[in-house]
């Protein structure tokens, strides 16, 4: 008996210190405090607070945006615009950009967009920081050299598909540059080229198309680039017929720095040394398999890549030769680029809703 009276009376004590009936917490505070059991830093925990935030605002905000029925609206110009407006911008000029390349182009253009980024691309000097993928390769100066001439019929392709995405560009905008449509050419190209090669390889068309949505290497690229007004000098690339010394010769120096490219295990290595050379040179040439068997049988280095690349092609992912070769495609489009920060910004109209 007087144990029961002890614990009640303890009960009695302790509804009276915290309160009888306790409000019933948020979901909010319960994660907070989950997250506090659980041995979490404190900042841990506020992040999850914020994150948590964030998730609500995201759902509330197209309620927000359509409950006023007469809300207002404002010209935010470009200066004012956020970080996230500012990469929406970009994204969707992307977006616009890519659906129309799509409409002109096929797998078996990957070969010649590779080559005209690598004809624009390839003509950077480190050591005047001139050339790179500016865009000068489509001047008629340039365009009509012996390297480039097979590739008017492309450019003029390409010409057809920036009108188009022009016409499709925000009031105030910069058209987009021929240096980011080059870029934007090959990247649209070889995935083209890489989602035909799934689909060939799986048991169905429907197959191949989940596998290559699913698990395909998108070439991740940058915007921002700037068109040279002025031809690049000629003579600084090889011919598509070039013995296999002149193509290294030419990789080795391009955006190398002058500590980089020397001998011995421990030299520091150039941008595009035979790892890239392997990945980029074939693909610019009509028969890329004829091409990576002269290299391999050149040099234990092409060999070795040649063995590598080949176990990852003969898979349906083919996720290491798609991501080297990506990586390769963008190291390429970013020689001598100086990105503009403010490239494509321009004036944007935000709701404003009256009840605010």
């Amino acid at each position: 008996m007087v144990a029961v009276t002890s614990v009640a009376n303890q009960s009695v004590a302790f509804k009276a210190q915290h309160g009888a009936h306790r409000p019933r917490s948020s979901r909010c505070q319960r994660l907070q405090l989950v997250c506090a059991a659980s041995g979490e830093h404190s900042a841990d925990a506020a992040r999850r607070s914020v994150l948590l935030g964030l998730a609500g605002a995201a759902v509330a905000a197209p309620l927000l945006a359509a409950a006023p029925a007469s809300a207002g609206t404002k010209l935010l110009p470009a200066s004012s615009l956020s970080s996230l407006q500012r990469r929406g911008i970009v994204t969707e000029l992307q977006n616009i950009a890519e659906a129309e390349l799509k409409k002109v182009l096929v797998p078996a253009d990957t070969g010649a967009c590779v080559r005209l980024l690598l004809n624009d691309a390839g003509t950077y000097d480190q050591a005047t920081r001139t050339g790179g993928a500016d865009g000068s390769v489509v001047l008629p100066e340039e365009l009509d050299r012996p390297e480039n001439r097979d590739l008017k019929p492309l450019v003029e392709k390409l010409g057809r598909a920036r009108d188009a995405i022009i016409a499709q560009q925000r009031p105030g905008q910069d058209p987009l540059s021929w240096a980011d449509t080059i870029v934007l050419a090959a990247k649209v190209a070889s995935e083209a080229a890489w989602r035909q090669d799934k689909i060939d390889k799986a048991a169905t068309p429907e197959k191949g198309a989940f596998i290559a949505d699913g698990f395909g290497c998108p070439i991740s690229i940058r915007l921002g680039r700037t068109d040279a007004t002025q031809a690049s000098p000629p003579g600084l690339l090889p011919r598509r017929d070039a013995p296999l010394e002149e193509v290294q010769a030419f990789f080795f120096k391009l955006g190398a720095k002058p500590d980089q490219g020397g001998d011995g295990p421990f030299a520091k290595k150039p941008p595009f040394w035979e790892r890239q050379q392997f990945l980029l040179w074939p693909a610019t040439q009509d028969d890329p398999q004829a091409m990576e068997a002269t290299m391999a049988a050149a040099s234990p280095a092409f060999a070795k890549w040649k063995r590598t690349y080949d176990i990852s092609r003969t898979t349906v992912t083919r996720t290491s030769y798609e991501e080297d070769f990506g990586a390769t495609l963008a190291l390429l489009a970013n020689q001598g680029v100086k990105f503009s920060p403010n490239a494509y910004m321009c004036p944007i109209e935000v709701t404003l809703p009256d009840r605010y």
